[in-house]
């Protein structure tokens, strides 16, 4: 037996329901960085004193340094931090620019040959992981090293190494949620 008021409230119902449920939407933000100041749109990194704030794309980014090495002027695609003259024994890059719940934060980085520097990224005070690992060997390759996790807040990227060696920085990949809530629509059938 067909029951034509059930069918009714329940064709109601479903939309009335799926408006009050928060929507939720993934994206990903990129900052690419470099030192050639000429024309492009990457973050430009060139101070000689640490730390360095740059805004790109309306998110103010932090990149500080320690050590002898600040970053070399040249036209290369990624910041290069120290030499083996002047080494950089770390690199930090943070920002509390991008609100909602990080997924994921990957560091495009790298360093000269012989270097034993890691990376590690928190967000919120969060340790993020590669798989198990919360930290991974920078390696001699410029790639992105890619961490997970779920927490909002502060991230921030920590390079650092014990050697005497150049490290290189060329973009930092953000995914995140943002939750927006439609409303509740009160109602009553009658």
């Amino acid at each position: 037996m067909k029951h034509p008021f059930f069918n009714r409230v329940l064709w109601l119902l479903i939309p009335l329901l799926t408006l009050s449920i928060p929507k939720a939407w993934g994206t990903t933000y990129t900052m690419t960085m470099d030192q050639n100041a000429k024309g492009n749109n990457n973050v430009h990194v060139t101070e000689s004193t640490s730390p360095a704030s740059k805004t790109y794309n309306a998110v103010t980014w932090s990149i500080a340094w320690a050590g002898k090495g600040s970053p070399t002027s040249g036209s290369k695609s990624q910041v290069q931090f120290g030499t083996a003259s002047n080494p950089c024994s770390s690199v930090t890059i943070s920002t509390s620019g991008i609100s909602g719940t990080i997924s994921s934060v990957s560091v495009t980085c790298s360093g000269a040959s012989s270097n034993d520097a890691t990376v590690s990224i928190s967000v919120g005070g969060t340790a993020f992981k590669n798989g198990n690992n919360t930290s991974l060997s920078v390696g001699t390759t410029l790639n992105a090293k890619t961490f997970s996790g779920s927490a909002s807040g502060t991230i921030e990227i920590s390079i650092s190494q014990s050697t005497s060696k150049a490290l290189y920085v060329s973009a930092v990949s953000v995914t995140y949620t943002s939750c927006t809530n439609l409303g509740t629509i009160n109602g009553s059938f009658s």
